[in-house]
């Protein structure tokens, strides 16, 4: 049998919560004072507590400085210098210089809870900014909840490069593809 605790800290704290943010934050772009009040809102409604909603400022600050032309190094760097969110107290450049698993997978958990998933979502975007295929490629080897991770790292790769930050033969064997990708 589940304890109640386990039940509720799962729901408070799993990086799965933080995806229904994003067509929300996309939705209010332009407006980032709405997207932030609607995103959280809307996670409050599912995931509440104080660890979603801290792991939702951050990624909140993320994605309205992508969507407003930022590009996703310059948002990942604003957040870890202005230090402004514990989730970005980790040594994210000295760890660009190891292995991806030992990073995601010792130094931090490959998990779903926000304390680790996070973090890694942030590692990830700082190494890979210029390469969303290799970033998500990697995340998806990393295992673990690479399924919210990736799902993050996605968004924030297209909200800061559109369309054209995926591969066309990513996109072409879909059953109904963008119609940008039919052109390509």
């Amino acid at each position: 049998m589940i304890a109640w605790f386990e039940i509720q800290h799962t729901q408070e704290s799993n990086i799965g919560g933080l995806v229904g943010m994003v067509p929300i934050l996309v939705h209010y772009r332009g407006r980032p004072n709405r997207a932030r009040e609607a995103a959280r809102e809307h996670l409050a409604l599912t995931h509440p507590g104080d660890r979603m909603r801290i792991a939702a400022d951050l990624l909140i600050d993320l994605f309205v400085q992508v969507l407003d032309g930022s590009s996703l190094k310059q948002a990942v760097l604003s957040a870890i210098d202005s230090q402004q969110n514990p989730l970005v107290g980790h040594p994210f450049r000295k760890w660009a210089k190891l292995p991806d698993d030992v990073v995601v997978g010792r130094l931090l958990s490959t998990a779903c809870y926000v304390e680790h998933a996070v973090p890694a979502v942030i590692y990830l975007a700082l190494k890979y900014h210029t390469d969303p295929e290799e970033m998500l490629i990697v995340n998806t080897m990393l295992g673990g909840d690479n399924a919210g991770r990736g799902a993050l790292l996605g968004s924030l790769a297209g909200a800061a490069g559109g369309m054209a930050s995926f591969p066309p033969r990513w996109i072409r064997g879909l059953a109904e593809p963008p119609p940008y990708f039919l052109s390509r």
